[in-house]
């Protein structure tokens, strides 16, 4: 007979990942001691940085001012920044982080999670740093999902598990418009794709997926194949952050859609290497069970 369901445990069981991701959330700022004003917006102020050098003649993919690290996205990305050098690189920062609140809000909202998921902590973590990683997912669940892929070209990789054939071939368009405007910037890439690449994974420290370690790359991989034998849609979702190089934390953040258990949820709230792509293994055994 299965234990009966009181009250009170009812009121636990609903508590208890909320409470877990404030928990989490608070544990990793103080643990990286990132919770402080400089700190606001640092990703949104590394691109701005890196459009302004482009737009200047410059090397985009050189040092910022702003910080230890490099920009490594692809031109594309250049493009969504652009106009923002028209500001004060804190003010392009503010309004990023405005951007990734609402983007945030829209998520959930569409989602149909409650509002408490905003604390959900790759959410906590990517609103923070205005990195456009939110804003993305906001328009890959919106009917401008063909510019996704001009924030980070890895939402290209939801696009194919959702069968969105027509946002990729007009995102493909928008990229080739790019090709066009600026061949230089484009063939200035290619050139250091590699380095860019490498300086990338080593400023991440390896990022948190299956990418460099090659027995749990090759986990993960068999994991999202049987996946998407089950459900494509939803390994679609789940590729970036299981084997995307450097992936970053609030990559985790695309697992969303595809409606993760609770268990699966409260794993991926933790920021630790290897941890992603093992939760996926396990949830592609497992599915939904134990939710």
């Amino acid at each position: 007979m299965a234990p009966r369901i009181t009250p009170r445990r009812a009121a636990l069981g609903v508590l208890a990942l909320p409470v877990w991701f404030i928990g989490i959330s608070a544990w990793s700022f103080h643990a990286a001691g990132t919770l402080r004003i400089e700190y606001l917006g640092g990703d949104a102020r590394l691109y701005t940085e890196a459009a302004a050098r482009w737009l200047a003649g410059a090397d985009a993919w050189q040092l910022g001012a702003s910080g230890p690290y490099h920009f490594a996205a692809l031109p594309t990305t250049l493009f969504v920044f652009a106009p923002f050098t028209l500001l004060p690189p804190g003010a392009a920062a503010l309004i990023w982080f405005a951007l990734s609140v609402m983007a945030a809000h829209f998520i959930v909202r569409r989602l149909g999670l409650p509002l408490w998921w905003m604390a959900f902590p790759p959410f906590v973590s990517g609103i923070w740093a205005a990195n456009p990683d939110i804003v993305m997912l906001a328009l890959l669940l919106g009917p401008a999902r063909a510019v996704a892929p001009l924030v980070k070209v890895y939402a290209a990789i939801p696009l194919l598990g959702e069968r969105r054939w027509r946002s990729l071939v007009a995102s493909g368009a928008l990229g080739l418009v790019t090709v066009a405007l600026a061949p230089g910037l484009w063939l200035e890439y290619l050139r250091n794709a590699t380095a860019i690449a490498g300086r990338l994974y080593a400023e991440a420290g390896g990022g948190l997926s299956a990418w460099g370690h090659p027995l749990l790359l090759v986990a993960a991989v068999l994991g999202l194949v049987v996946l998407a034998r089950r459900d494509v849609r939803a390994a679609g979702w789940m590729t970036v952050p299981a084997i995307w190089p450097a992936a970053g934390f609030h990559y985790n953040t695309l697992v969303l859609p595809a409606r993760p258990p609770t268990w699966f949820a409260a794993l991926l709230a933790v920021p630790m290497p290897g941890l992603a792509p093992l939760a996926i293994v396990a949830y592609a055994l497992l599915g939904n069970r134990h939710s």
